[in-house]
């Protein structure tokens, strides 16, 4: 299991999962920081770490990029993704 941190959902994603699925290795992405506490304006934490609307733009960005493929079904090499990265670190208890 390959496990990444973070990636710019801009991007395309498809050669790589290719290249991890062809090797028969099994991929577990993760998301950014970006929506949590690096957007300049808008981050989780201005919204009371209330993050959907932060989230789901780039998670369809993601599925768009080549996490999806043309029949609408995760990418084979990818086994999990990762939301948010050490959540007891990066939200509030009260969140």
């Amino acid at each position: 299991l390959v496990r990444l941190y973070g990636n710019d959902p801009r991007n395309s994603h498809r050669d790589f999962l290719e290249e991890a699925a062809g090797l028969g290795l099994e991929v577990a992405p993760g998301m950014s920081d970006w929506p949590f506490y690096q957007m300049p304006s808008g981050s989780c934490r201005e919204t009371g770490f209330d993050c959907f609307s932060q989230v789901k733009p780039l998670y369809m960005d993601n599925l768009a990029n080549g996490f999806l493929t043309a029949n609408g079904e995760y990418h084979r090499s990818i086994r999990v993704m990762n939301i948010i990265n050490e959540p007891d670190l990066k939200m509030p208890p009260t969140a």
